[in-house]
């Protein structure tokens, strides 16, 4: 995403240290104490309640994955049938393999699945492998155009 940016600029920079950084800052403020955006746990429990089987598919790095997963709060862990990080697959998000991979493991058509996603590579992608999408931008990414969203 990183050198996508940068390619799209017109510019020359090393993705690799870069997403490092921002990877290392990231952790520094999550061990400061992270609460879940609103709604959010609130929203997990009443899937798990209603039977409605969950899977998170994200572009971060597993590292950064179980840091924000452990300091929201017990349970919520177990609360995804599988985490599937984007590393997982050849093509990172806006590319939808991870969304078809993440339907493969649930044995489920699009049809049957909706994506809730952050940011606009992540419902290009959605959208991309057939999911209805829905947008839930962070205060990072609501200056994005959400469009292509549900």
């Amino acid at each position: 995403m990183i050198a996508a940016y940068a390619d799209g600029r017109g510019e020359i920079v090393d993705a690799g240290a870069v997403q490092s950084t921002a990877s290392t800052i990231h952790q520094n403020r999550v061990r400061q104490g992270l609460d879940a955006r609103p709604g959010v746990l609130e929203f997990i429990e009443r899937a798990k309640d209603e039977g409605v089987r969950l899977a998170l598919v994200t572009s971060a790095s597993p590292a950064d994955v179980s840091m924000v997963i452990d300091s929201v709060g017990a349970g919520v862990r177990d609360s995804f049938e599988f985490i599937l990080e984007a590393t997982a697959v050849s093509e990172g998000k806006p590319d939808p393999a991870v969304f078809r991979s993440a339907l493969e493991n649930l044995g489920v058509g699009p049809s049957h699945a909706v994506a809730i996603d952050d940011n606009v590579d992540g419902v290009k992608a959605a959208k991309g492998a057939g999911l209805w999408t829905a947008a839930f931008p962070t205060e990072n990414t609501s200056q994005q155009d959400f469009s292509e969203a549900d």
